[in-house]
This record gives C-alpha cells, sequence and structure tokens, in this order.
C-alpha cells in the first residue's frame, strides 16, 4: 500500500500571512525559517530555493494515530 502523501509545497507567486516562529541551520549549511499560518498549522521555507512547505492540522492528526497516539 502507497503512504500518504503529508503535507504540499505552497507556490511560490502566492501571498500568505504567516507569524515568525524561528529559524534553524542543519550541518549542510541549509537555513530554514519556521512560521505558522493564518489556521496556525506550520510552515518551513528553505532560505536559499524560497520553497515553502506546509502541513496542515488534519495530516498532523493522521500522522499521530499511525504513530500509535491512540494505544
Amino acid at each position: 500500500m502507497a503512504k500518504k502523501k503529508r503535507g504540499k509545497l505552497l507556490d511560490k507567486k502566492d501571498l500568505y500571512i504567516s507569524i515568525h516562529v524561528g529559524d534553524a541551520k542543519d550541518a549542510d549549511g541549509n537555513e530554514y525559517t519556521m512560521a505558522t499560518m493564518v489556521d496556525s498549522s506550520p510552515v518551513v521555507t528553505n532560505e536559499k530555493t524560497g520553497k515553502r512547505f506546509n502541513l496542515p492540522w488534519q495530516d498532523i492528526i493522521e500522522m499521530s494515530v499511525e504513530s500509535g497516539i491512540d494505544k
């Protein structure tokens, strides 16, 4: 069975209102900005590519159930 795709890349052309939460840098030098969208769902932006990834709350709930939160 194929794994369900979680989250989505947001279109760079679109305007999104978000609230800055923090910044991070990995061992490879990639820099990320973390924010929350108006619906409070998380969004991560790669500062080099400008790509933004959003994980809706429904996906987070489904992932927590798959991880065993109800057991």
